[in-house]
């Protein structure tokens, strides 16, 4: 039997009548289909076939707000607590939905028509003219390899940027000075630092890298010679601005990691864990215990603390490195869960003492 307190952090169904949850229901479907039967309508008289008197897409977006709405306050009448839960994260995930699905839809209209924004007719639906026409033209096939450039560009960006916060993750010299150098790039704006400050750099007379050109003996240096340079260079401000920005997303999550997941982590193959009181490593520890014994108790004096002190019994074991002291271990050691002995305080106690005395004689 769980008591009140362990279910105090948990959610449990709320007793909701039937006819709350059928009103629920049924302003979620209602609403729904007033969605649909608007935006159908719209669609009738945008393609000519009935004249309703809609002068614009409105309608349809109010509709899509009344049925978000319904949606949301239908979570609370149906699932009630649970519902509420449900709030935190369903408005904002309508709110994304509605910026991403109402324009796709959009812009797969605008792919299969005909629309001069200065002809009197308007838009026309024309098939699969504009793809044949993307088809044959070379200007697209150039945009689409310049695309596919720039994405494995990207990919060796987060890289870079992954490695970097791995760097300054880490117990290095002079970090806080290295996180200050690469974010000063985050504090001005990306058009200062790509077009600004890069085209500045890159003009082929007075800027700083054809004066350093024309000092090693290179004359006449051009950035935008070519488009394969020109591609180069792009890429390289694109890095040297948006590098910055993967870091410190990557560096916010490394360090937002449990101290606790960490050191669980070293446990099969880790090095120079250091603190045998390591709080990841001994959970480790206890949860393969329980796993293999079912309960914790002293594997030295076989003493059960769960006889006497209940469920707080575990409290009492704590965990020993076997083979040798924590603190003597060298950086190439490793770490498993085999080294370490679950033990009561007393017995714990009892084995550092016998250690200790066993150097004293070794001296």
């Amino acid at each position: 039997m769980r008591d009140e307190c362990d279910l105090l952090h948990v959610v449990t169904n709320d007793d909701i009548p039937a006819r709350r949850k059928a009103f629920g229901r049924a302003i979620v479907w209602a609403s729904a289909a007033l969605l649909i039967g608007v935006a159908a309508a719209q669609t009738f008289e945008r393609s000519g076939t009935q004249d309703l008197g809609f002068e614009n897409w409105r309608p349809t977006i109010y509709a899509y707000v009344l049925w978000a709405g319904c949606l949301c306050w239908a979570q609370v009448l149906v699932r009630g607590e649970q519902g509420k839960r449900v709030l935190f994260v369903l408005p904002a995930v309508l709110f994304v939905v509605s910026l991403a699905v109402f324009p796709l839809i959009f812009g797969l209209i605008i792919a299969f028509s005909d629309w001069n924004l200065s002809s009197p007719t308007g838009r026309k639906f024309n098939g699969l003219d504009n793809l044949r026409q993307m088809w044959a033209d070379p200007f697209y096939w150039n945009a689409l390899l310049n695309m596919i450039w720039y994405m494995l560009v990207i990919t060796v960006e987060y890289a870079i940027a992954f490695g970097l916060a791995l760097l300054l993750n880490s117990q290095i010299q002079a970090r806080k000075f290295f996180r200050m150098a690469f974010l000063i790039l985050l504090m001005l704006s990306p058009f200062a630092v790509s077009w600004m400050i890069g085209k500045s750099m890159l003009e082929p007379h007075f800027d700083l890298f054809a004066r350093l050109a024309r000092f090693i003996g290179v004359e006449n240096l051009s950035f935008f010679e070519s488009p394969e340079m020109a591609r180069f260079v792009i890429i390289a401000l694109d890095a040297w601005t948006y590098i910055p920005f993967m870091m410190i997303m990557f560096l916010v999550g490394l360090q937002a990691i449990p101290k606790k997941a960490q050191e669980a982590s070293k446990v099969d193959g880790a090095s120079s864990l250091k603190l045998e009181g390591a709080s990841g490593l001994a959970q480790a520890k206890k949860a393969d215990f329980v796993t293999r014994h079912g309960r914790l108790y002293c594997e030295r004096c076989l003493c059960d603390p769960h006889k006497t002190y209940g469920k707080f019994g575990s409290a009492c074991i704590e965990v020993h490195y076997a083979a040798e002291a924590m603190s003597e271990m060298d950086v190439p050691d490793q770490t498993r869960l085999e080294d370490l002995k679950c033990l009561c305080a007393n017995c714990h106690r009892i084995v550092h003492a016998e250690f200790r005395s066993a150097q004293q004689q070794t001296k």
